[in-house]
């Protein structure tokens, strides 16, 4: 697949106005899919993609039409039932199987039978005209492109009932959108809480040229998983209580350093990408698959890292390593190092990182959820692996997580986005924006801002201000 995205970038420059030049995408991980994901060509205009919704069960293989549930076993998938005696499946069988965390099978959201959602990739400015199918047998739907202008055309944002009417089971509408600005951002359902089963994606814009040059972008989507919640049942639980139906007693609210509360909305899982492993204590989990981007020795990546959650921040770092903060919400920012980033649900963030050496074959890059541990008794991770293809050593499926990291006294780690003033440790320093630069100056320049003249008075029977437009 990487040879033919090579392949359609050589194409593609062929193909440009004459004139035009346009940057030859780098290597995406993980590696879009024909037919799947909406990666646009610059010469379309507009971009059409299809988008088929539906529900979809984890944990399911389907054989050639013999139907057989799969469980985790150490980092892999096996088929249970007497007649598969536990065969384990291969790596291209793997991927045809939605796992989520593995550890129960349930329902999700599929699109073009994806979870979660397809990839949309375009260039700046781009048309993009997305064909949504509503295939569910009951359930209506819209989809809000989060991050996205939507100036001019405010009927395209999705929200159900303000600005478009919910897309009724069996009924098909063109979504019909700009790609601006550039940088990462993401789409999602904005009906219900659809979106804690998959209905969500990533979305990246992109210049034709850019004189920032990297090897490839690694898509990092981020959820909070719960075993027993559907779009429906999670809102039950939020307004009245989840229980532990082991013991049956109700799961108490976690909180984060600062005592803030958490909802009932309970943290089981994290995700990337879809997978993840369930910790079904501080030191055992279930095996379930991970996802995994290859890497080699010099390349330098850009994260794009999305906060696809309903509910958790997650603090993102790598195994060891410092990271290079470049934007935020699409915006750029002069570059900070930091050892990790705390991603609240609805943020984007995209870091760059190079594994200029390494000392091993595999690191995770990491994701916990900023709850303290003590209020859950557990460990609350969305985790992947990223393994370095030119080190010599042994790959394994299901590695382990040591969940230590490199902050000492003596060398204190930045933490970027810390909603408290203390990460409530001595070897962790917090940042935020009042300790970035702004490189999109025209937004924080007002003189290079044109503004509307306009004129104001006060009605003196409504007792407000009217603002008027200048002519």
């Amino acid at each position: 697949m990487i040879y033919l995205l090579a392949f359609s970038t050589v194409v593609l420059a062929l193909l440009v106005p004459s004139g035009a030049q346009v940057d030859p995408r780098p290597v995406i991980l993980p590696t879009p899919e024909e037919g799947v994901d909406c990666i646009c060509d610059y010469n379309d205009n507009p971009c059409k993609c299809e988008f088929r919704v539906e529900h979809l069960l984890t944990m399911i293989y389907n054989d050639s039409g013999k139907i057989w549930l799969a469980e985790p076993c150490n980092g892999n998938l096996c088929l249970r039932g007497k007649q598969n005696q536990g065969r384990v499946l291969t790596e291209a069988e793997k991927e045809q199987v939605i796992t989520a965390d593995g550890e129960t099978s349930r329902l999700v959201i599929g699109i073009n039978g994806k979870f979660p959602g397809p990839m949309i990739d375009a260039y700046e400015n781009q048309e993009i005209h997305i064909t949504v199918i509503n295939m569910f047998h009951t359930d209506s739907l819209t989809i809000h492109f989060h991050g996205l202008h939507q100036v001019g055309r405010p009927w395209m944002d999705g929200v159900a009932f303000i600005t478009q009417c919910p897309i009724l089971p069996g009924q098909t509408f063109v979504y019909k959108i700009k790609a601006s600005p550039v940088g990462t951002s993401f789409y999602h359902a904005h009906i219900g809480d659809q979106r804690t089963m998959g209905l969500y994606g990533p979305i990246v814009v992109r210049k034709t040229q850019n004189s920032d040059q990297f090897y490839g972008d690694i898509i990092v989507t981020l959820q909070d998983w719960n075993h027993l919640m559907d779009a429906e049942t999670a809102y039950q639980r939020m307004v009245t209580q989840h229980f532990n139906f082991d013991s049956g007693e109700p799961i108490d609210t976690t909180m984060s350093i600062d005592s803030a509360n958490f909802s009932r909305f309970a943290f089981q899982s994290g995700l990337v990408n879809g997978k993840g492993r369930y910790w079904k204590s501080f030191t055992e989990n279930n095996g379930a698959p991970l996802e995994k981007f290859t890497v080699k020795k010099g390349q330098k990546f850009r994260y794009r890292i999305i906060g696809a959650m309903t509910l958790y921040p997650m603090r993102v770092y790598i195994q060891g390593q410092t990271l290079t903060l470049r934007t935020s919400d699409c915006y750029n920012l002069d570059p900070m190092y930091v050892q990790s980033i705390i991603v609240h649900p609805g943020e984007r963030y995209d870091f760059t990182f190079t594994f200029g050496s390494a000392d091993r074959k595999q690191y995770l890059l990491i994701a916990e959820t900023i709850e303290t541990r003590e209020s859950h008794g557990s460990y609350h991770a969305a985790e992947a692996i990223i393994e370095i293809q030119d080190f010599e050593g042994t790959a394994v499926a299901n590695p382990v997580n040591d969940k230590l990291e490199s902050c000492t006294i003596g060398s204190t780690c930045n933490v970027f986005n810390c909603p408290y003033g203390s990460p409530g440790t001595n070897v962790r320093n917090c940042r935020n924006f009042n300790d970035v630069e702004n490189r999109n100056r025209i937004e924080i320049q007002p003189s290079l801002v044109p503004l509307t003249r306009s004129t104001s008075s006060t009605s003196p029977s409504l007792g407000r201000r009217i603002i008027h437009k200048a002519p």
